[in-house]
């Protein structure tokens, strides 16, 4: 595939083709991608906002995410999109937990659970004699100020299915993310793409060519997603949001109607 350079002949045909298949998909991404990077340059966010700089940071994070997953699937690799895509959704629901200011405090202060659990790890290899600790950072005075931080914020670790709740997005954590999980973990199943499958049922051979046969819901996918962060923070940052929500929700179900009619 990468004969030739990274954009080779045949890549570069599998781009025109997604891109000729899905004209109004990509047509309505590109359009709410230009809405979020609108609200992105109007956000002003003071130092002292946690939850604001917390609610940004995690819709910048979420749109770069989904812009990343569209130049993937233009090149035909839909199993390595459904990863980034998963991985834009957990950026997704931080965005839209965090919207609650009593959730986004739980979820800031849980960072020092998550450091204690990196802090034995690393311990682990280090013990092992697999990796030196060459900054002498592991001691014993740096995990006493970790408990200790957990001690005075009786942080507690969060979930990605306990963000999701509190996102409102359980159904998504539920469906969705978990299909995409077989892409990340590199399931049994998730590799049967990677297999020429004869007529008769047997397998006749393996490909790595580009493949556009789940373009169209991938697509769709990131234009949720997309609307959904960029109305979101719209709604925190005090921007009009509601008429475009309704709009490009609207425009976008009938593209999914169209789709299944196909």
């Amino acid at each position: 595939m990468w004969s030739g350079g990274f954009l080779s002949s045949e890549i570069q045909g599998v781009v025109e083709q997604a891109r000729d298949e899905n004209k109004e998909l990509f047509d309505q991404l590109y359009r709410v991608n230009d809405y979020a990077l609108s609200i992105q340059r109007r956000l002003v966010v003071e130092p002292e906002d946690v939850q604001g700089l917390v609610v940004a940071t995690f819709f910048s994070r979420t749109i770069n995410s989904v812009q990343a997953s569209v130049i993937l699937l233009e090149r035909g690799l839909s199993s390595q999109a459904k990863v980034v895509l998963r991985a834009a959704m957990e950026s997704l629901f931080g965005l839209r937990a965090c919207l609650d200011s009593e959730f986004c405090e739980r979820l800031v202060v849980a960072d020092a659970v998550k450091r204690k659990k990196h802090f034995r790890k690393a311990e682990q290899l280090v013990q092992r004699g697999v990796v030196p600790d060459a900054d002498g950072v592991l001691t014993e005075d740096s995990l006493a100020q970790i408990e200790a931080d957990i001690a005075e914020t009786n942080s507690r670790d969060l979930t990605t299915a306990d963000i999701a709740k509190a996102a409102g997005l359980h159904d998504w954590y539920l469906g969705v993310y978990a299909m995409f999980s077989a892409s990340v973990h590199t399931t049994v199943r998730d590799l049967t793409e990677y297999m020429l499958v004869g007529d008769n049922g047997e397998i006749a051979g393996l490909t790595n060519s580009p493949d556009l046969k789940a373009s169209a819901g991938l697509l769709i996918c990131s234009i949720e997603q997309m609307l959904m962060a960029a109305t979101a923070a719209a709604a925190y940052f005090g921007f009009d949001h509601m008429g475009y929500w309704e709009r490009e929700h609207e425009a976008l179900r009938l593209l999914v109607e169209k789709e299944q009619a196909k």
